[in-house]
């Protein structure tokens, strides 16, 4: 499915052919599971994207392994291998990353205010719209334990 969104939301170039972006779900044992959620700053408290992974769109020309490990560092300070997981049918891969019970997070880019370690039901109440849902679940149905 093509885009007709040629920039992100700061103005930088983006990929207009798929796979478009990613969203990367960080979780930690700390010690029961925990998944780490970023707030947008310009969404208030609630509502579609309030609440989301790290994610984010392709550059153009950039490998989705590349944008992703980007895409972590700049939204939440975070160097972290990315284990690719899934494709969904709007062109967005899903990755996951286990971060140590101690990980510091650091919120580098604008674009959110703050962070929080939530576990499963309140990941599941606050990720909106559906479909960035779906791919939470389809990651979370990855990972071992």
């Amino acid at each position: 499915m093509p885009t007709t969104r040629t920039h992100t939301w700061d103005g930088l170039p983006r990929a207009t052919e798929p796979p478009y972006g990613c969203l990367v779900l960080v979780y930690r044992r700390a010690p029961d599971l925990e998944i780490l959620l970023l707030h947008r700053a310009n969404q208030g408290e609630e509502g579609d994207w309030a609440w989301t992974p790290p994610s984010g769109c392709r550059a153009p020309g950039e490998a989705i392994e590349d944008c992703a490990a980007r895409e972590l560092a700049e939204e939440a300070g975070l160097a972290l291998p990315v284990r690719l997981v899934d494709v969904d049918d709007h062109g967005w891969y899903t990755g996951t990353a286990e971060a140590a019970a101690d990980v510091e997070v650091r919120l580098v880019d604008p674009e959110h205010d703050r962070y929080r370690w939530s576990e499963l039901a309140t990941v599941r109440a606050l990720v909106r719209p559906d479909f960035v849902l779906a791919n939470v679940e389809r990651a979370l149905a990855t990972l071992r334990f």
